[in-house]
């Protein structure tokens, strides 16, 4: 690692005077030089990166996620958005009940709804963010959603005052549980 009067000099001396053909395929990039070093950096900190380092870059300085695997499979489930909640809607250990002025969308054990249900979606595999979470926290839901649209595993999200969850159809469960680890997106608390 260069000393930081040394850095100072280079960058003072060649700063903006050097000139860098950029590779195709390759991304220009301006980002000082903390500690003086980088993969590919010139005075000035310009450095080159791959498409998709950049965003990899950030996401590893975020905070890791922890998660969890809820316990039973869930169902969803949609009525009109005039509809009574069904008793059996609450039951189980996690349910969440939603309701806009064209549905009322449940989702709870899949144990609990009526075999004549029609509307039905499931079964689904929850996973559970540890919370809580900040509501200034941004991103929570994009970055699990995002290794999860790579694996080909698709999600139904649920937030609520501490936390998210994220619902994946439960054939695919271990696949997302390995998408998830295998990006560095989270571990699980329950591995």
């Amino acid at each position: 690692m260069a000393d930081p009067a040394t850095m100072e000099e280079l960058r003072k001396e060649m700063g903006e005077k050097v000139t860098i053909p950029v590779p195709e395929g390759m991304i220009p990039v301006h980002a000082p030089l903390v500690d003086g070093t980088a993969t590919v950096a010139v005075p000035g900190g310009a450095a080159l990166a791959a498409p998709g380092d950049l965003e990899r870059l950030r996401e590893s300085m975020e905070p890791e996620l922890v998660m969890s695997t809820l316990a039973g499979q869930l169902a969803v489930f949609r009525l009109p958005g005039d509809a009574a909640v069904p008793e059996w809607a609450m039951q189980g250990a996690f349910s969440s009940i939603t309701r806009t002025p064209h549905e009322l969308s449940i989702v709870t054990s899949i144990a609990a709804v009526p075999a004549d249900a029609q509307r039905t979606s499931g079964p689904w595999t929850a996973f559970m963010v540890h919370g809580p979470l900040d509501f200034a926290l941004t991103g929570i839901l994009s970055r699990i959603a995002a290794p999860l649209a790579r694996a080909g595993v698709s999600i139904f999200a649920i937030s609520t005052y501490d936390t998210d969850y994220v619902l994946v159809p439960s054939a695919d469960a271990e696949r997302a549980r390995s998408a998830l680890t295998t990006s560095g997106t989270c571990r699980f608390a329950d591995a």
